[in-house]
């Protein structure tokens, strides 16, 4: 589903560049999509959610001060994110350079990102004042969340669909998803008439 988000992206961008605001929403609709269903995917596997990993480092400070706890949980953070400061972010190159594609941080820091440039692209699109966020800028909203402490749960969820919605659902977008996902982990899958 990744390849087929970063296709996707480069369609959207493409449509941007050309001019075009409806092929533009309909592939960037189609794109935020795509991510939501990696969020549902990835949530279904302990190993890949957001939350495992928090929650892991801040075991790690259980017996020790507050302050250390919050500090094993922002490095926790920023590790995947920001790697640290701005000028580590970006100066240094390294913001992303973890990149994960993990439950909770697909939705509330990736596709937060997404959402926000093209919801400003469909606004230049449409003639609206616009906000051509700076790099300052979208460092100081990756780093509001791996400065912050909101939960994530450790526990996978079980995805239930009803009759041919697993296929419908997980390959619109992708065939390949279309002919494997349901062999490699069936176990997400639980039917309901």
């Amino acid at each position: 589903m990744s390849n087929t988000a970063q296709e996707y992206q480069k369609k959207m961008a493409a449509a941007f560049r050309s001019g075009d605001a409806e092929e533009f929403s309909t592939l960037s609709d189609k794109f935020l999509s795509i991510i939501d269903m990696v969020e549902k995917v990835t949530g279904t596997q302990k190993e890949f959610l957001v939350g495992t990993w928090i929650n892991g480092a801040k075991k790690l400070a259980e017996n020790f001060d507050d302050f250390t706890k919050e500090l094993y949980e922002l490095n926790a953070r920023s590790l995947i994110t920001t790697w640290g400061s701005y000028d580590q972010a970006i100066s240094g190159g390294l913001i992303d350079y973890s990149n994960r594609q993990w439950a909770g941080l697909t939705n509330d820091y990736y596709k937060m990102r997404w959402e926000k440039w093209i919801t400003e692209r469909k606004k230049n699109f449409a003639g609206e004042s616009y906000t051509n966020y700076s790099a300052q800028d979208w460092f100081e909203m990756e780093w509001a969340w791996a400065r912050g402490t909101n939960k994530y749960s450790g526990t996978r969820m079980v995805l239930i669909f009803r009759d041919s919605e697993p296929m419908s659902l997980l390959t619109t977008h992708s065939p390949i998803c279309r002919k494997i996902l349901p062999r490699m982990i069936p176990e997400i899958f639980r039917l309901k008439a």
